[in-house]
């Protein structure tokens, strides 16, 4: 996949007239809006993705990203099994609905590493099982085809993160999250 260029303001909650603010702060256009989805509950990630409407019509790619598991105990195997079927069905729909069919989402980012509930250093399986289960359940909502899905590791000293990959039909591009410190 060839890289794109272009700079990202990655603010949770922005609105446009945050952009525009950052944009003449930059002294140039903003080809991106990044932000996260809620960790805390469904309906939280519901909320925020009726919310995503606020980007329409704004000519920017949208990339969010999005917790595979909220703060409710679940679990990848529980995932993969389909006992979040629902919530991603009713997510994607949401997300047609706001007008944002063609955003990026950068589902359980960081996986590689140990601090996220959907951490793949256990069981690399089921978060590749689990990741096909939601993008399966996803595109099949109307408009849901357009939604893409990034594979983004973090890096560092982390396991190989090629165990936990779904699969070249559910991954459509491949990032990585840097920082220029060590947490």
């Amino acid at each position: 996949m060839p890289a794109s260029k272009g700079m990202a303001m990655f603010e949770c909650g922005s609105s446009m007239s945050q952009v525009a603010s950052a944009e003449q702060f930059l002294g140039r256009r903003l080809s991106h809006i990044g932000g996260f989805f809620p960790q805390a509950s469904w309906s939280a990630v519901h909320e925020s993705a009726r919310g995503l409407s606020r980007f329409r019509n704004s000519g920017r790619t949208l990339s969010w990203g999005m917790p595979m598991l909220v703060n409710d105990g679940g679990t990848l195997p529980q995932g993969a099994s389909g006992r979040y079927d629902s919530q991603y069905r009713q997510l994607a729909q949401e997300i047609v609905a706001a007008g944002a069919g063609r955003m990026h989402i950068r589902l359980g980012w960081e996986f590689n590493g140990d601090w996220f509930r959907w951490s793949a250093l256990r069981d690399p399986n089921a978060f590749a099982s689990f990741w096909r289960r939601i993008v399966n359940t996803m595109r099949s909502v109307p408009g849901g085809s357009g939604i893409k899905f990034d594979w983004n590791p973090g890096s560092g000293p982390s396991f190989v993160p090629l165990a936990a990959y779904p699969g070249d039909a559910y991954v459509s591009s491949i990032g990585m999250n840097v920082y220029d410190r060590t947490y």
